[in-house]
């Protein structure tokens, strides 16, 4: 293709052989290379990139590779334990047969008990919980545990997570325990507000050792420590809490 076809900016891309417009809009010229390269918003998101002219006259391409991205995870299937460990991690037992990311599953809350469907690819790249704990929020008026739990990673140390359960949800919670999480121990409270506000602060003061565990199931999740706090806070000597 020549090089000396004028675009104008703001103008959709005209399609090779007379084939009419993209749906690229132009926004000038990036830095000469050895093919013309320009710079366009993307059809889908409206993001300005830098991509091949031929590429968007031929049609290769229909939006950036974000959106490609995105579409093709959408229909992306993971194993069905990696997808039942995710879920549990969040509080989640999975109670249905695992199909793929948008299609809807049978829930159950592990701390309030609630039942719901809504797709894997909601909670995963959303993080969409229970409904009815998002509506009516944590109980401060009843009992609760904060608990500790060590996921072992297919590779590399394992990692902690910290987290809340109402008191009486406890014992169900670990029976749906995964094979790669080991409880470790939990701290029960009279009041609920009181676990919620212990969980919040040993969060933030700890928060210079969480790790990010992106290229896994439970990429996005943002609770999970590289050690315990447990051993660092050294609780049992510090608090004089019932542990269970």
């Amino acid at each position: 293709m020549p090089r000396s076809i004028e675009l104008k900016i703001g103008e959709r891309i005209p399609l090779n052989k007379d084939k009419g417009l993209s749906d690229w809009v132009y926004q000038g010229e990036a830095p000469k290379g050895k093919r013309r390269k320009v710079f366009a918003n993307c059809p889908t998101c409206n993001e300005v990139g830098e991509y091949q002219l031929n590429d968007l006259r031929n049609g290769k391409s229909n939006n950036c590779r974000e959106c490609a991205n995105k579409a093709s995870s959408k229909t992306r299937t993971f194993p069905h334990e990696d997808v039942v460990k995710d879920y549990y991690l969040g509080d989640i037992k999975l109670l249905s047969q695992y199909v793929n990311a948008v299609t809807k599953n049978s829930l159950q809350c592990l701390v309030c008990g609630h039942k719901w469907k809504a797709r894997y690819n909601d909670y995963r790249n959303q993080g969409h919980g229970c409904p009815s704990c998002a509506n009516h929020g944590f109980k401060s008026d009843q009992p609760a545990v904060v608990y500790y739990l060590k996921l072992e990673l297919k590779k590399g140390d394992p990692v902690y997570k910290i987290g809340i359960t109402a008191a009486d949800r406890l014992d169900a919670r670990m029976k749906e325990i995964h094979s790669s999480i080991t409880f470790v121990t939990a701290m029960y409270f009279d009041l609920g507000q009181e676990a919620y506000e212990y969980e919040q602060y040993l969060q933030e003061k700890y928060s210079h050792l969480r790790v990010s565990l992106d290229g896994t199931v439970v990429s996005g999740k943002t609770e999970f420590f590289k050690c315990n706090p447990l051993d660092v806070e050294n609780l049992n000597d510090q608090l004089s809490l019932p542990l269970f």
